[in-house]
């Protein structure tokens, strides 16, 4: 039997990967209306509706990121995640280097890494989007990525794109 391929939610704190990770991988759990912080080596959840791919939730918090890089030898796929109503998510996805950091753990290439900007059902009000489509678009085009799609764990919506396009790419 063929591995499972593993594609990893990278990200910093606080933007959803966890809550994405349980929707990805359908596991019928409830949207966590609590945030509950992640820690420790990278959880592991199989989608239900191919169990060739699993998911694997990373912790965000700056301590746990040489655990996380050194996890990521193993990816077949990556999903960095952004909150779209926190700009400062994405300024750190920025500044904390996320793309130089993804390019040394994947050997060169970003071509597998999906950026994913998580509560677009918050961002559709404009008051409280802070990413513009147009800053997370010319950050995948820079790091030449596989491409940037607006989701939302709360609601599901995009998630079934975002996991036919990472899978397409594996």
């Amino acid at each position: 039997m063929e591995a499972p391929r593993k594609v990893y939610l990278v990200g910093e704190e606080k933007v959803g990967k966890t809550a994405l990770a349980r929707a990805l991988a359908q596991t019928g759990e409830p949207f966590p209306e609590q945030y509950k912080t992640t820690v420790g080596p990278p959880r592991t959840l199989t989608v239900a509706s191919d169990s060739s791919i699993v998911i694997m939730d990373c912790a965000g918090q700056l301590r746990h990121r040489a655990t996380t890089l050194s996890a990521l030898k193993e990816a077949t796929g990556v999903l960095l995640v952004i909150d779209l109503s926190r700009a400062e998510s994405f300024k750190e996805t920025v500044d904390q280097e996320w793309a130089r950091h993804l390019t040394t753990a994947l050997g060169g290439s970003l071509s597998k890494v999906l950026l994913l900007g998580n509560k677009s059902d918050l961002a559709a009000s404009s008051d409280q989007r802070q990413v513009s489509d147009e800053e997370a678009r010319a950050f995948v085009a820079k790091h030449n990525m596989l491409g940037y799609l607006e989701v939302s764990a709360k609601t599901q919506s995009g998630l079934v794109e975002a996991l036919a396009t990472i899978k397409q790419a594996l």
